[in-house]
């Protein structure tokens, strides 16, 4: 609890200088510009999610369960993330002029070039994955701040330099990650260099495990990132741009499961089947509370929001934000409850039910947004997250686990958030480790 207070904290934090970060691009761009900003940078993040092919899986896990050879594991995950990142950038280099093909061609021309910000994503992938299989989740909450603070910061910059225009902005919103990937790679390099056998045997516990979590992990990323690549298809620039405000201001609500699963997962992994899905069904509980009534507050504000941070013209997006709210709420409870598989050593059923979420998305994204628009695209993710909360809990009956019950945990969270609240949280910083 206290590593999950400090990262809903920092999670609150780095999410509040994102919104603040949009907000300043979306009144100084306009609908149109934060459109172009938008497509710019979706490759690059995309492929840089979705590349890993649960390499930082495979590296948590097994550095937890074998904690003495957590060593030759960051080696290897290193070398493996140095060999994904290169074909990845290729792989980006030469789609990114089909992608961007509405744009003009000297933005074609700087995408292209952007394409060099996937190889560093993949390799701050691997460099928080060992981090986080160490249990430093102090320095993961770091790096997670940083990034958005140094964004804010050179946003600042770039405005009081008069230099706030489109590809200025792309190229600071990939580059703030920089200094975070340093920090991990130095904090990696430090750790004993592995001995060629013990390289050996690390990359194949990584590739065993790796190889049947690779479903899963790339249809997470394509969950959170394949709605941009398509919709930069679909829309015009300006409805690009509503789109994005609209789904960057519901992202307040991935605070509490940003929090959760990077502590949930490296706590329960390896451990026996009922703890898991004890500790599982806990955190869900406390993520279902805490989202829910998220969900229902900035929904009601949801206009005023809209039209208060980033002008009158981004209130029309407030059907969609609202539809975009409710898919936030579902896919963190959803996100949370998949740790168990993870933890159990199943990620093949994890993958599963995330390759059902992502197909009934992209079916449904083509399927309603060129008729509905904005609308269309949120419902379209809306259903695709309650059909992957739908089939967990048929993946739990399928393994005989028997059901996550949620309910039964509501009391006591609800009661250990009051005492949190009222003494525990300042005094959990105190307690955790360096």
């Amino acid at each position: 609890m206290a590593a999950i207070s400090q990262g809903v904290v920092v999670n609150f934090l780095a999410t509040l200088a994102t919104v603040i970060g949009g907000i300043v691009t979306a009144r100084g761009l306009g609908v149109g510009g934060r459109g172009i900003v938008a497509a710019l940078i979706a490759l690059p993040t995309f492929v840089s999610f979705v590349a890993t092919a649960g390499l930082p899986s495979a590296l948590i896990y097994e550095a937890r369960k074998n904690p003495s050879a957590a060593s030759p594991l960051f080696g290897a995950a290193l070398l493996l993330g140095l060999l994904i990142g290169l074909m990845a950038t290729a792989a980006t280099w030469l789609y990114t002029p089909r992608m961007l093909a509405t744009l003009p061609a000297d933005l074609v021309a700087t995408g292209r070039l952007l394409a060099a910000f996937a190889f560093a994503g993949i390799l701050s992938n691997v460099g928080v994955a060992a981090l986080q299989a160490a249990g430093q989740f102090s320095a993961c909450n770091a790096i997670r701040l940083a990034q958005p603070l140094l964004q804010l910061a050179g946003l600042a910059a770039l405005e009081t330099c008069g230099h706030l225009e489109p590809v200025p902005i792309a190229i600071l919103t990939l580059a703030a990650g920089l200094p975070g990937l340093l920090w991990s790679l130095a904090w990696m390099a430090r750790r004993q260099l592995p001995q060629r056998s013990e390289l050996a045997c690390a990359l194949r516990r990584l590739t065993n495990y790796a190889s049947r979590a690779a479903g899963g992990e790339l249809v997470v990323g394509m969950t959170s990132q394949i709605d941009k690549v398509i919709v930069v298809g679909l829309f015009a620039p300006e409805a690009l741009g509503l789109y994005v405000v609209a789904m960057s201001l519901s992202r307040v609500l991935a605070i509490i499961p940003s929090a959760v699963v990077p502590v949930l997962f490296p706590s329960t992994a390896g451990r026996a089947e009922c703890e898991v899905m004890n500790l599982t069904s806990r955190a869900a509980a406390m993520t279902a509370l805490c989202v829910a009534a998220g969900a229902v507050a900035l929904g009601a504000l949801g206009p005023w929001l809209l039209a208060l941070f980033y002008g009158a013209e981004f209130a029309h997006a407030d059907v969609a934000f609202r539809l975009l709210l409710a898919e936030a709420a579902v896919s963190a409870v959803a996100q949370v409850l998949a740790q168990a598989f993870m933890a159990l050593n199943r990620p093949v059923l994890a993958g599963l039910q995330q390759v059902l979420g992502v197909a009934v998305a992209i079916a449904l994204l083509y399927a309603l947004a060129p008729h509905w628009g904005i609308n269309g695209a949120a419902l379209a993710l809306l259903i695709a997250a309650m059909v992957r909360l739908a089939s967990i809990y048929g993946c739990f009956t399928a393994i005989g686990t028997g059901m996550p019950h949620l309910t039964a945990h509501f009391g006591p969270n609800l009661l250990l958030l009051r005492s949190m609240a009222a003494s525990r949280l300042p005094t959990c910083f105190g307690r955790m480790p360096p």
